[in-house]
């Protein structure tokens, strides 16, 4: 349990860079498609990281 916040610090910044880096690009170069195409991709990567963490809380668990 101690371990969980410590791995999800240094990620946390690199997803605000990814986030902060990618919304300005869609909109210059393509607002509806590459908008669609970043969110269902952002969306994705979130779900796996969640879903991955709660994996690795519940493993340390039991």
């Amino acid at each position: 349990m101690l371990g969980g916040p410590f791995i999800a610090q240094p990620i946390a910044p690199r997803l605000g860079r990814a986030d902060s880096a990618s919304q300005p690009q869609p909109v210059s170069h393509n607002p509806s498609g590459g908008a669609t195409w970043r969110h269902l991709i952002d969306f994705l990567f979130y779900f796996f990281f969640v879903f991955l963490m709660l994996k690795i809380i519940v493993t340390v668990g039991i």
